[in-house]
């Protein structure tokens, strides 16, 4: 297994929309951006940030249990600090850094994470309900049984993420980047992944029915008792995939590279 991102991880960000359709909600990665000035924080947010910021620089880390629902916190650097069982609701961290931070079973539901670093975070059973994480970097972050259903989570780069038995049920993963991801038992009903990265990756007895993947890279990715029923994976690349008691039952294959290289007409 290769210690570097494939050269396509690097192409991919907001560029790579160039090639697919560039969904409207990438675009709204600016809004983002712009609505994150410090300059759009109430009082209350910019106390808040003081304050948070104080205990950081006096080397505090523990920030268990803290309320910071519906908080604007964007532009932080909490890297290494831990918010677990924390209430985050709708709370705002554009482009933010929390580098190896724990957020175990916090409630980060309707959050904006957009373009934040939380690589090598712990995220295990979070709430992340419809939450926003456009270019959001979960590189080796660990998300195990985490909640992400509804999420929206457009070209999120989440290589040798643990994603074991999480719930990604109708989420937008189109773009993102989860090669060499651990997925074992996870569900992602009727998800997005339209042009995504699945290289290597384990997704043994993952739930995957009805889930668009059209064009997805799966080269080498490990299915085995995958249920596929009724996917969409249209020109997909399962180039050397190991499809062993994977259920592809009224799946799409039109186009398709299977598994030794010959292509589904």
């Amino acid at each position: 297994m290769s210690n570097h991102p494939d050269q396509q991880d690097v192409a991919l960000g907001s560029a790579h929309w160039s090639q697919i359709d560039r969904p409207s909600q990438v675009l709204g990665s600016d809004r983002d951006r712009a609505e994150s000035h410090p300059a759009n924080r109430s009082t209350y947010d910019q106390d808040v940030c003081h304050r948070l910021a104080r205990r950081y620089q006096l080397g505090e880390r523990s920030f268990c249990n803290e309320d910071l629902r519906g908080t604007r916190l964007d532009g932080v650097r909490l890297n290494q600090v831990d918010l677990s069982g924390s209430n985050l609701r709708k709370v705002r961290l554009v482009e933010s850094e929390l580098i190896e931070a724990k957020l175990i079973a916090s409630d980060l539901d309707r959050a904006n994470l957009s373009e934040t670093n939380l690589s090598r975070a712990n995220l295990d059973q979070a709430k992340l309900g419809k939450a926003r994480l456009l270019l959001t970097n979960l590189r080796m972050a660990s998300l195990r049984e985490a909640r992400l259903s509804q999420a929206c989570l457009l070209s999120t780069f989440m290589n040798w993420a643990d994603l074991t038995k999480v719930d990604l049920h109708s989420a937008d993963l189109r773009g993102a980047i989860l090669n060499d991801a651990n997925l074992y038992e996870a569900d992602l009903t009727d998800t997005n992944l339209v042009g995504a990265y699945l290289n290597r990756v384990n997704l043994t007895r993952a739930q995957l029915q009805m889930a668009n993947m059209i064009g997805v890279r799966l080269i080498s990715a490990d299915l085995r008792g995958a249920n596929l029923c009724r996917v969409d994976l249209t020109g997909a690349n399962l180039s050397k995939a190991d499809l062993e008691g994977a259920n592809l039952q009224q799946a799409t294959l039109t186009g398709a590279i299977m598994p030794d290289g010959t292509v589904h007409l």
